[in-house]
């Protein structure tokens, strides 16, 4: 299946319009499409010789959208991935990259990047918590091993309402991402 701009907008378009209404069901829905890439990759990916295009990377993340948390990126093809990660606090994203080279034999690439972010309020001493919505357009590095493991490391302006003195609330910000990718079977 080759990749279509039109049908991945239409997709888009989609998810960002059924999108939950409540907390709730926006942490049941990032889970649910969290834990579908987690194990579609591995189930189809056991072979470390088929290309990017299909592959799942499972990656610890450290600083970004979830400060400290777990991101999943699928390949849709070796030019465009979607992502979707989940922080201890329970901060999410869901989010597309779109690599400037063709992966086919390349171990390392610049990507750019759009996220829907969700961002907690820390309170260690109170009872209140709030929640923003915003966005994140990093631009990013990748290097991909032969052998499946994987680094991403990324930068760029994060747009929220509300500055919070944290991490994921600050107007520009990084992540660091480490991992491993399951490689569809050829």
């Amino acid at each position: 299946m080759d990749f279509n701009v039109k049908t991945m907008g239409n997709q888009l378009y989609t998810i960002f319009t059924i999108m939950p209404r409540t907390k709730k069901r926006l942490y049941s829905s990032t889970v649910l499409f969290f834990t579908i890439l987690v194990f579609h990759g591995p189930l189809l990916a056991q072979n470390s010789s088929g290309g990017v295009k299909g592959s799942t990377s499972l990656m610890g993340q450290l600083w970004g959208a979830e400060v400290v948390g777990v991101h999943v990126n699928h390949n849709l093809d070796h030019r465009v991935s979607i992502n979707a990660g989940v922080g201890v606090l329970l901060d999410a994203h869901l989010g597309t990259n779109v690599y400037l080279t063709q992966r086919t034999n390349k171990k390392a690439s610049f990507y750019i990047g759009a996220q829907l972010t969700l961002t907690n309020s820390v309170n260690l001493f109170g009872s209140s918590s709030e929640s923003q919505w915003g966005a994140y357009l990093p631009i990013g590095y990748e290097y991909l091993s032969l052998k499946g493991f994987t680094v991403q490391v990324d930068i760029g302006p994060n747009f929220v309402e509300n500055d919070w003195d944290q991490i994921n609330t600050l107007p520009f910000m990084g992540s660091i991402k480490l991992g491993y990718t399951f490689r569809k079977k050829s």
